[in-house]
């Protein structure tokens, strides 16, 4: 859907109007992806996207614009509640599991994890 109006914020968001590269995957949601440098906006482009961000874009600096789609509203009052102390019993159930493990292997078992992901990464 595209917004009828002609503002600033549309040159931005709008990949029908905007001048930077669109990134298609398979998934609806997380496309268009626009890519842009800093330095190539437009005055009015550059003035909506530091408004909202609250500072100042440097030239050197790029931005990736991705619309993303709200799974769903995070919970409110007895619901939120709920849902913090059945996140606070999980994690007491998982430190159970643990309890009788010396801190030393636990920590060499987060380094050696590490190491793993990294060697991965890299």
């Amino acid at each position: 859907m595209q917004c009828k109006r002609s503002c600033a914020m549309c040159d931005v968001v709008n990949p029908a109007r905007f001048s930077g590269i669109l990134v298609s995957g398979s998934d609806p949601v997380a496309s268009p992806i626009m890519l842009h440098n800093v330095k190539d906006l437009s005055e009015d482009q550059r003035h909506a996207i530091e408004s909202l961000l609250g500072r100042p874009l440097r030239d050197e600096e790029s931005l990736t614009i991705r619309p993303a789609q709200v799974l769903k509203d995070a919970p409110a009052g007895a619901e939120r509640n709920r849902a913090f102390r059945a996140y606070i019993d999980h994690l007491d159930t998982l430190a159970g599991r643990v309890k009788d493990v010396p801190e030393a292997e636990i920590d060499a078992a987060i380094d050696d994890a590490m190491r793993h992901v990294r060697r991965q990464a890299g």
